[in-house]
């Protein structure tokens, strides 16, 4: 017989013997051996859980240590305390957010001015008519205003010439120098 055999049946009497001596009666081989094998998984399990929980106590004192408590003696104490935590994270924040907001905004009027200047090649020809032409509307209609010229004294953006050869209507966009 092995060293394990010779266990075995040792913890079987054993098993056996306190059965017997609990609950007055005879347990058969069977019972015995379920009961091994119970005890045995119960053994690993308690053996599980003392690591574990070694494990949490070592990490509970560690937290322990680790967390700084704070008390006040008011309410508007804490209120500071708290608005002064959370300020310079929140200013920085709503800066970013700022600063994002015109970026974009800029960023996307300049698209928009730049696509217009691509569109239309001529557009800076007609700056100079844009800021000093004179706007009226009449009857749901907008009309640029402008003056015939008197000979060879053009005005941008106030004066045109009209060709009647040609029957056009010429209005000085820039002067050649």
């Amino acid at each position: 017989m092995t060293e394990q055999e010779s266990n075995l049946s040792e913890t079987l009497s054993r098993i056996k013997a306190e059965y017997q001596s609990r609950y007055g009666m005879d347990m058969d081989e069977w019972s015995a051996v379920m009961m091994a094998d119970n005890q045995k998984a119960f053994d690993e399990i308690r053996q599980w859980l003392a690591r574990h929980f070694e494990e949490a106590r070592k990490l509970r004192a560690t937290f322990k240590g680790s967390i700084k408590q704070v008390t006040f003696a008011s309410g508007k104490q804490a209120f500071l305390y708290g608005l002064g935590r959370l300020i310079p994270p929140s200013t920085c924040a709503l800066i970013l957010g700022i600063c994002c907001y015109v970026y974009m905004s800029t960023y996307k009027d300049y698209q928009e001015l730049e696509r217009l200047v691509d569109a239309y090649a001529n557009m800076p020809l007609y700056e100079q008519l844009v800021v000093d032409g004179q706007l009226t509307e009449e009857k749901g209609v907008t009309y640029l205003v402008l003056s015939p010229a008197k000979s060879a004294k053009h005005r941008i953006g106030k004066t045109y010439e009209y060709d009647s050869r040609n029957k056009v209507v010429r209005v000085p966009l820039k002067r050649q120098e």
